[in-house]
C-alpha cells in the first residue's frame, strides 16, 4: 500500500497551528472508490516529528485510564463519512456520541475542512485510527503489548496472540455455556460486561456492515494488575457505524439484526449465541441491551443531538456535495434519521424477547430522585435525574437494581415503592409486577426527612404534598431571607434565586 509524503497545515479560527511532514495513504474498503477518498495521516520521525502535537478534538478527548486529555496522535484519520457521504456524513459520529459512556471503545471526531494542494476537497471528520497508540492513549497500556483484531484478522500485534484468538473462536463453538464453570472461565478470557454493552449497541443502530466486517477487539499480552484494562482479556472496539438508520433505504427500523448476523459466520455472533446459554449473562444482556434503548437511545437525547449536528454540518454538507457531485438530499436524510430512532425502540425490544428467549412483559419503571441529595445508579446507568426522575421499559423476568451514595450532608433512608413498601439497604434489586415506581429517601444531617423531588412534587416548597399558592408564599419567606428551606432550591444548585421562582411560576400556571 503506497504512501505519499506531504507537508499538512491545521488552521482554527483563521490561525495556523500546524505545519508538519507527514505521511498520506488512502483509506477504507469499499469507500475507497468514492471520488471523496478518506486518507490515514502518519506523523513519522522520517518525516521530521513523530508524533502530531496538537489537540485535534477541542479538548474533548481524554484518557479512560488516566482522565488526562490526548493531545499527541501518531496518527489518524480524514474520514469522508464512510457510506454516509452522500447523506447526513454524521451517522456515524451520532451513533458512537449516543453511547461515549458504555464499556468499550469508540472513535472521537471532529469536522473540518480540507483543502489539497489549494483544491477545495470538502468536509471531511478528523477521527481517532484504531492503532496500538490509541489503546495506549486510552487505556494506559504498552504499545508493544497490545494486540487488535480488526475484521477478524490481526491488524496489531503478534501472531502467537492472534493464535490465542483463534483457538478462543473455536473453544467457544465447542463449549456449553450453560455450565456456571464454562461461563466463569469465558469471563476470564473475555470482559463480557464490554461484550454486552457492545452488542447491545450494534444490534440496536442496527448496524448491516457488522460482524464479520467493521468488527475489532483488542486485548494486552502482559498482566499489569495496577492497570484495569491490563488484565489480559479481550475488550470490544466500535467503529464504522453508518450503515444504520435506513441508508440507502435497506435498513428499516424493524430490521431484525440478530436474524442479520445468523447469515454469516462470525465471531461476534457466535459469542453471542453460545453465552446467551447461560442464565447469567441472559439476565446481564437482557437489562444492558433495555438500559442503552432506555437511556443512551432515548428520543429526545438522539433528536437534541441531530439538531446540534445539523447546525453545524448543513453548510459544509452542501459545499462537499457541489464538489463531488452525487444524488444525496441532506434535509430529507436528516429526518430519515430522526424518523428511524423515533421508531427503532419497539422492534429492537421485541427482538431482544425473541432473541433471549424472555418471557415477562414490558414493565415502565420510573426511578425518582433528588440529586442534590444523592447520586443513584439504575442497572449500568448512572442517570441524569436533573428532572427528578428516570423512566424506562424492562422485561418482568428480571428485577431492576438501583443503588444509591447520599451526597454530604444527607443519609439514605431507603427506597420507596408504589405501594409504600420502603427498602432501607442501599443496593435493592426490585421485581417488576406491573408499573413500578421507586424513590430514593434520605434524611439530612440533623435526622431530618429530605423531601423526595420529582417534576410532580418540585415546588412543593412547604412539603404538604401539593404545589399551590402556600407554596408561593413560603418561597418568598425563604427569597427574602426569613427562613431556610432547603426544598426551595427547586434546581438543586445550592442557592435560592430568580431560577427557582422561574421553575415555582411554572408549575402554578
Amino acid at each position: 500500500e503506497w504512501e505519499r509524503p506531504a507537508n499538512m497545515q491545521i488552521f482554527q479560527s483563521g490561525n495556523a497551528y500546524v505545519d508538519q511532514n507527514i505521511g498520506l495513504r488512502i483509506h477504507g474498503g469499499y469507500t475507497r472508490r468514492f471520488s471523496q477518498k478518506s486518507l490515514n495521516v502518519y506523523a513519522r520521525k522520517d518525516y521530521g516529528k513523530s508524533e502530531l502535537e496538537y489537540d485535534l478534538f477541542s479538548g474533548t478527548l481524554r484518557s479512560e485510564s488516566t482522565g488526562k486529555k490526548i493531545k499527541d496522535f501518531d496518527s489518524f484519520i480524514l474520514r469522508n463519512a464512510g457510506n454516509d457521504w452522500q447523506d447526513t456524513r454524521f451517522r456515524d459520529k451520532l451513533n458512537q456520541a449516543l453511547v461515549s459512556d458504555r464499556n468499550f471503545l469508540e472513535q472521537a471526531m471532529e469536522p473540518c475542512i480540507v483543502f489539497i494542494n489549494g483544491q477545495f476537497y470538502g468536509h471531511y471528520e478528523i477521527t481517532e485510527k484504531l492503532s496500538e497508540d490509541y489503546i495506549h492513549d486510552h487505556c494506559g497500556v504498552k504499545k508493544s503489548d497490545v494486540c487488535i483484531v480488526k475484521n477478524q484478522k490481526l491488524d496489531e500485534g503478534d501472531e502467537a496472540t492472534y493464535q490465542e484468538y483463534k483457538e478462543l473462536e473455536e473453544w467457544i463453538k465447542s463449549t456449553d455455556f450453560s455450565s456456571s464453570e464454562n461461563y466463569k472461565k469465558l469471563c476470564e478470557l473475555v470482559d463480557m460486561d464490554s461484550f454486552a454493552d457492545y452488542m447491545s449497541t450494534e444490534i440496536y443502530i442496527a448496524n448491516k456492515d457488522w460482524g464479520k466486517n467493521n468488527s475489532a477487539l483488542w486485548k494486552t499480552t502482559t498482566v499489569d494488575e495496577s492497570n484495569p484494562y491490563a488484565d489480559g482479556r479481550w475488550r470490544f472496539i466500535l467503529f464504522d457505524t453508518e450503515f444504520s438508520s435506513n441508508i440507502y433505504n435497506t435498513v428499516p427500523a424493524n430490521i431484525n439484526l440478530f436474524e442479520v448476523l445468523n447469515k454469516e459466520e462470525n465471531f461476534v455472533n457466535t459469542l453471542l449465541k453460545a453465552a446467551l446459554k447461560n442464565p447469567e449473562f441472559k439476565q446481564k444482556f437482557a437489562i444492558t441491551f433495555m438500559d442503552i434503548a432506555n437511556y443512551n437511545f432515548d428520543t429526545n437525547k438522539v433528536n437534541a443531538l441531530i439538531s446540534q449536528y445539523d447546525s453545524i454540518y448543513k453548510e459544509p454538507v452542501a459545499d462537499t456535495l457541489k464538489k463531488f457531485g452525487g444524488s444525496g438530499n441532506y434535509s430529507n436524510a436528516v429526518s430519515t434519521v430522526k424518523s428511524w430512532f423515533g421508531s427503532r425502540y419497539s422492534s429492537a425490544a421485541s427482538h431482544l424477547k425473541n432473541a433471549a428467549g424472555l418471557k415477562g412483559s414490558l414493565t415502565s419503571v420510573t426511578v425518582s430522585n433528588d440529586s442534590k441529595c444523592g447520586t443513584v445508579k439504575v442497572n449500568t446507568l448512572t442517570p441524569d435525574f436533573s428532572s427528578g426522575k428516570y423512566t424506562g421499559k424492562y422485561y418482568s423476568d428480571y428485577p431492576v437494581t438501583v443503588s444509591a451514595v447520599p451526597a454530604e450532608g444527607y443519609t439514605f433512608a431507603g427506597w420507596k415503592l408504589k405501594d409504600g413498601t420502603v427498602i432501607k439497604t442501599a443496593t435493592a434489586e426490585i421485581d417488576l409486577d406491573g408499573e413500578t415506581t421507586i424513590t430514593a429517601m434520605y434524611t439530612t444531617g440533623n435526622g431530618e426527612a429530605a423531601a423526595a423531588v420529582t417534576p410532580d412534587t418540585a415546588g412543593d416548597v412547604n412539603a404538604d404534598g401539593v404545589v399551590n399558592a402556600k407554596d408561593l408564599a413560603a418561597f418568598m419567606s425563604v427569597f427574602y431571607g426569613s427562613s431556610n428551606e432547603a426544598s426551595a432550591d427547586l434546581n438543586g444548585d445550592g442557592k435560592v434565586n430568580i431560577l427557582d421562582l422561574i421553575i415555582l411560576k411554572n408549575k402554578l400556571l
